[in-house]
């Protein structure tokens, strides 16, 4: 799964480093920026979706097959038949994206770039992520959830779930 933090580039690295990518699902610019095949793209911010879905194109990306979303407010008429969605869970769009891959059956999800730490700020914004705190209550609330199914490779998310391991990887 990608997220949108600065340890993006690092975290992905590690987790190819163990398995090669089965699914990705990416969140927000994660989604716009990774230049392979994009499974699932989620994001809460439904108001950005069309420029980033323009300047994937613009780029030369191949379209996503699914987007997915749980906020329907921000969502103009046009393009609700874009979404697919499922229950928020009250948290980031790094959470959405856990939700989905939980939702398809993924038993193990691997987090890059998701580390839910102000510190470290989106890749595309070198501005401290002040709300990442007010995100973890909903991560806290659906813990047990991801607890065995859901590994990060950083911050905050890695205290919570742990670190990945090729063990784990392996259903060890």
């Amino acid at each position: 799964m990608l997220g949108g933090a600065v340890t993006l580039q690092d975290d992905l690295e590690k987790a190819l480093a163990l398995t090669p990518p089965h699914t990705i699902i990416a969140t927000n610019h994660a989604g716009r920026d990774w230049a392979g095949p994009l499974p699932h793209w989620c994001t809460l911010h439904t108001e950005n979706m069309p420029g980033w879905v323009a300047e994937r194109q613009a780029a030369g990306r191949l379209p996503a097959e699914q987007l997915w979303t749980s906020n329907t407010k921000t969502i103009p008429p046009e393009h609700k038949s874009w979404y697919r969605y499922v229950p928020v869970w009250e948290g980031s769009s790094g959470l959405l994206a856990v939700t989905v891959a939980l939702y398809l059956g993924y038993e193990r999800v691997l987090l890059c770039g998701v580390p839910l730490d102000a510190a470290a700020a989106h890749y595309d914004d070198d501005a401290p992520w002040w709300e990442a705190s007010k995100y973890r209550g909903g991560w806290n609330t659906h813990l047990h959830k991801m607890q065995g199914r859901v590994k990060s490779f950083t911050g905050w998310t890695a205290m919570k779930l742990g670190v990945p391991t090729q063990a784990w990887i392996d259903g060890d």
